[in-house]
């Protein structure tokens, strides 16, 4: 849906007790001076706390799940569909853009062969870089990040930041939505991918930029430290088991990490951070492997597919 020469510019959040922070992302997002924009909130919290604060800004569309479907992935794909941009943008709660983020995200989908783009990443817990290798992946899974970037050119990546990712709607009605099977963990990377198999660019433009509160996540949600969290750490080892098999198949990479980079990490936790759930965690991180294993071969046999996304003429309006 285009106004002239601007495309629109969908911005999707999905949020859960956090509304504090979700009040300073969408006065980022008001702020900005590009026009032809659309706001997007999917809720599952627990009080209505959220829905007084989205009432208090110009959101376009709000959509209210239960508070027991506890799938990130599910509630983005929910926010996608209810969007009509060209050009979707997904953000965190706690992400707040910067001055000039919407129209650098206009002009860095210049060229028709970039179905995605992720810009810098401010955070406070992430020393900053002046590097053109970003957000790198192999089937090792040696996983660069360097987000907090100042590197001063558009840049070749293989995955997008989750927290400031925005995709062609074109690219992902052709590939599929978010994979919930993903639920908090890797999503980001499994989808930048499937995207990028699909002859899509993923790049890292300079000039879309947020700042990266990571705000404490809700109760009930899956935490980002697996160290000490049994769920954080079997739903980050049944995800990233499940990736590497779909995507790369099973090899010396995915062997390593199955039996050398996983269970040395969880010996080293044990070693230093000594306890009774630290005991369990290899018990836990063997459970998600397994898992991880089951879940890609379901999806190999095509018992499993990601779910669609729709193109903007099919939403209702």
């Amino acid at each position: 849906m285009t106004q002239g020469n601007m495309p629109l510019v969908s911005a999707v959040i999905a949020t859960r007790d956090r509304s504090d922070v979700l009040a300073r992302c969408l006065q980022h997002l008001v702020e900005q001076d590009y026009p032809h924009y659309e706001i997007i909130v999917v809720d599952n919290s627990a009080d209505d706390l959220t829905a007084s604060v989205v009432s208090q800004f110009p959101v376009t569309v709000y959509v209210r799940e239960s508070p027991s479907t506890d799938n990130v992935s599910f509630l983005k794909n929910v926010g996608v569909n209810h969007s009509h941009g060209e050009l979707v943008a997904l953000l965190d709660d706690d992400s707040l853009v910067q001055s000039g983020w919407m129209e650098a995200v206009v002009a860095a989908f210049s060229d028709p062969s970039v179905g995605g783009v992720t810009g810098r990443v401010i955070e406070d817990v992430a020393p900053i870089d002046n590097s053109p290798i970003i957000a790198a992946l192999s089937p090792r899974d040696d996983m660069i990040c360097n987000f907090n970037n100042l590197w001063p050119s558009p840049t070749p990546v293989d995955y997008l930041y989750g927290c400031n990712m925005i995709w062609r709607r074109e690219a992902l009605v052709r590939v599929g939505g978010l994979d919930p099977w993903m639920s908090y963990s890797r999503g980001e990377q499994e989808w930048s991918i499937r995207v990028n198999r699909a002859g899509y660019k993923l790049i890292f433009h300079p000039d879309v930029v947020v700042h990266h509160l990571r705000a404490p996540r809700a109760a009930k949600a899956v935490q980002r430290s697996g160290t000490k969290n049994l769920r954080s750490r079997f739903i980050h080892c049944r995800s990233l088991t499940y990736q590497y098999v779909r995507h790369f198949g099973i090899g010396a990479g995915l062997l390593k990490l199955t039996f050398w980079t996983l269970p040395k990490g969880d010996l080293y936790v044990l070693r230093h951070e000594p306890g009774m759930r630290q005991m369990f965690m290899p018990v836990v991180t063997a459970i998600g492997v397994v898992w991880g294993y089951v879940m890609a071969g379901i999806a190999t046999a095509g018992l499993h597919k990601v779910p669609p996304i729709l193109g903007s003429s099919e939403i209702e309006v």
